[in-house]
């Protein structure tokens, strides 16, 4: 019942602070790309407890150099798709008694790098040695990625002995820049492309989130269940900054200059809850269901036109499954859930177009 999830969810989860031992370990590489360079990559964790069994820190880090092999003769530039790229992951733990614990997590990530979208190789009358990259309309201009993103949570837990009750806040912030964005149109019968250019874009979200839930503990009772309720509300921004430039045959055709300025904010809030029983030692059955509210607009300024647009969505999604233990190693499962995905709004475009929400129904079995 996760948010935006209609197939299933993938969770990564990073390992906890040990609240006893100091541990850690160090990794590096180094390789050679043909028609590039030598990269490195530097990959260190060290957990530190700080009072034992009460309060513990783990630091985890990673930078990567990495040298490119597309080059652009045109603007007198080797390796252009380099990449460099620190990210830095600190999680800190409190168990603050036997029922009460803290957790605070916080990544920084900030990658920056060199064009990685179009290589041309004897494509289209492009005659390249090797990797060549070619901008349009003007081939001698440089380009740029930057990939920023910083992550903040706070999970707390209280144990009630029958019930845990968890409250996660998470904020997260994102910033993208893309310099020069290149595209090579080909129609039939003509010898040159139709040549597109976006000088400068940049992208960018922010959003808040807090889930409280309560999930039954009780190990010696049959009946298992969860309830909970979840907000989200995240902002975003699409920023055309340069101009927008068209080309053929070497000759400019229109500039039109920037900004194209779309914002766009989504506030949700979801209740959930599941309830399962195990009516033998083999055979589980349970339901659950999550009620889902979502309210969307957007503001849109291209050419000197402003156009805004807003949208809401409420959804019913519930799901039924069972398992049944064949033996100790070998369980049969199945179920029958339904999945919900909000629509929105198009990437910047004049006037403001919107789709439509996805929703599907997935039936599953199988054998474990």
């Amino acid at each position: 019942y996760g948010q935006g999830s209609v197939g299933g969810t993938i969770r990564f989860i990073s390992n906890a602070p040990n609240l006893e031992n100091i541990e850690g370990n160090l990794g590096i590489s180094i390789h050679n790309t043909r028609n590039g360079g030598w990269s490195e990559e530097i990959m260190g964790v060290v957990n530190l407890p700080v009072v034992e069994d009460v309060l513990a820190f783990r630091v985890a880090g990673t930078y990567k150099d990495r040298s490119g092999w597309i080059d652009q003769p045109s603007a007198g530039r080797n390796d252009i798709n380099d990449n460099e790229l620190p990210h830095l992951r600190v999680k800190g733990l409190w168990q603050a008694s036997d029922n009460l614990s803290a957790s605070l997590m916080a990544i920084h990530h900030q990658n920056t790098m060199g064009h990685d979208s179009l290589v041309l190789d004897n494509v289209f009358g492009f005659t390249a040695v090797d990797s060549v990259y070619q901008s349009a309309v003007d081939p001698t201009v440089n380009n740029k990625i930057v990939d920023d993103y910083d992550v903040y949570n706070l999970t707390l837990k209280y144990d009630f002995g029958f019930a845990e009750l968890t409250s996660a806040s998470s904020y997260f912030e994102f910033e993208k820049l893309r310099r020069e964005l290149s595209a090579f149109n080909f129609f039939a019968g003509v010898p040159d492309p139709f040549e597109f250019s976006i000088r400068d874009a940049e992208e960018g979200a922010k959003a808040f989130t807090q889930e409280i839930r309560l999930t039954a503990t009780n190990d010696n009772s049959p009946l298992d269940w969860t309830v909970g309720i979840f907000f989200n509300d995240g902002e975003t921004t699409e920023d055309i900054v340069g101009a927008i430039e068209f080309a053929t045959g070497g000759v400019l055709l229109a500039s039109v200059p920037g900004p194209i300025l779309q914002t766009g904010s989504s506030k949700s809030i979801a209740y959930f809850g599941e309830l399962s029983y195990q009516f033998t030692d083999r055979l589980t059955l349970g339901v659950g269901t999550r009620h889902f509210e979502d309210e969307r607009d957007i503001v849109n300024t291209s050419f000197g036109v402003t156009t805004t647009e807003d949208v809401e969505f409420d959804n019913l999604s519930s799901r039924l499954f069972l398992s049944y233990a064949i033996s100790s190693e070998i369980n049969l499962f199945a179920s029958v859930s339904e999945g919900f995905r909000s629509g929105g709004f198009n990437p910047a475009t004049a006037p403001v177009s919107s789709y439509d929400p996805e929703s599907l129904i997935s039936y599953e079995i199988g054998l474990k």
